[in-house]
Formats: C-alpha cells, structure tokens, sequence
C-alpha cells in the first residue's frame, strides 16, 4: 500500500542520515587524499539519479511490495560490501597500533583525517 511504501521511505531515509557519516568517515579513513570520498559521493549522486527509475520500472503498475523488496536488497548489498571494507581498516588501524605502542584513535563520524 501507499502508506506502507511511505513508512519505509521514512525509516531508510532517517537511516541514510544517522549512517552517512559513518560511510564518509570509513571512506576517508581508506584514503588521505580524499579521492575515495570524492569518487563515494559522486557514486551517491548516480545512486540518487538511477533509483528512482528503477524503482519506477520495477513498480511498474503499483506493485509497492516489490519496490520495498528491492531497496531492501540493495540496502543488504551496500552493507555487505561496505562491512568487511571497514572491518579490514579497523583491522589495519589495529595492528598499526600494536606495532608503534600507540593506540588506534576512535573513528570520528564525517571527519577528514590530518595529515
């Protein structure tokens, strides 16, 4: 139902705002030289331009379910790549830290690293 599919536009959107943040900090912890952020948000851009097509075409003649379904799955995919990314910089922090005897620095949300 309509009401339905606003629901849960309404929860993703209140998600993508809490964790966008986090991704562009996980993205600048990957590159010093705000390259991956850049090219990140530029992927966010096309993301923004393509998924309302697909979601038109996939709606087709009201099938809201299978829109649901299919940001959902997309959503899955995004988490799935980004997690084992961030998990092998943590890890990479980790380890750096062992070597010099210095602790990783807790990762601060939408915060370019000096340096």
């Amino acid at each position: 139902s309509e009401l339905l599919f606003l629901s849960v536009l309404c929860v993703f959107q209140f998600g993508w705002n809490m964790s966008h943040p986090f991704l562009l900090g996980v993205f600048a912890r990957f590159d010093r030289t705000g390259q991956v952020v850049v090219q990140g948000t530029a992927m966010q851009k096309i993301g923004l331009a393509a998924g309302p097509a697909a979601a038109a075409w996939v709606l087709g003649d009201g099938d809201y379910p299978a829109v649901i379904m299919l940001s959902a799955g997309l959503c899955a995919l995004t988490l799935m790549l980004i997690l084992p990314a961030a998990a092998a910089q943590r890890h990479l922090m980790d380890d750096g830290a062992r070597e010099t005897g210095l602790r990783a620095p807790a990762p601060q949300p939408g915060h370019l690293p000096s340096g």
